[in-house]
């Protein structure tokens, strides 16, 4: 039973309202006993913030998920988006020369570049060059150049801005460019 704090009367349970004086009634706590010493509340006890907590931990775990699979959708090797691979390609079709005359000794000669497939393979007419190049990124690329029957491993970097790609050996060391015929 429950009584009106305001005039005492004795009411019934769950009620809201006195319904002698019209005060409202408060409810109060009830404690029950479990071990000496200590008091647990009753059925007005908050819930527990576990599902606060859970969802806080959720949340986190969402936007680490987020930046770790942006990160590797950022590192992507261009070779595995055949769109990309074919605009690097394109930037290195047409025809070539080589300005300082080091690579073939003559800066009148040009080096015709054609895509097959997923390479652009480059030769002079005199079939003394050939060059084959993968696209590794954006602007640089990965190949062979084979000079008067000598093979290189080379590195290659196109320049947009003097349509110039730079070869840097991966054996010999050396550099040389080559720039674009407009």
């Amino acid at each position: 039973m429950t009584h009106c704090s305001n005039c005492n009367a004795i009411l019934k349970e769950g009620v809201k309202f006195c319904t002698n004086c019209g005060a409202p009634i408060k409810k109060v706590e009830q404690t029950k006993k479990v071990n000496p010493g200590l008091t647990v509340l009753g059925e007005n006890t908050p819930k527990s913030r576990s599902k606060g907590t859970k969802i806080l931990v959720g949340l986190i775990a969402v936007i680490a998920l987020f930046f770790i699979v942006r990160a590797l959708v950022t590192n992507i090797d261009i070779s595995r988006n055949s769109m990309s691979i074919s605009k690097a390609l394109n930037k290195i079709e047409g025809e070539w020369y080589d300005p300082t005359g080091e690579l073939l000794e003559d800066t009148e000669t040009v080096i015709t570049f054609r895509k097959r497939g997923d390479v652009v393979i480059g030769e002079d007419k005199n079939k003394t060059l050939y060059i084959q190049l993968l696209a590794i990124g954006t602007d640089e690329y990965s190949g062979l150049v084979v000079l008067n029957g000598n093979d290189d491993n080379v590195i290659v970097q196109y320049y947009h801005d003097d349509n110039q790609l730079i070869f840097l050996s991966k054996i010999s060391e050396n550099s040389w460019s080559l720039k674009k015929i407009n």
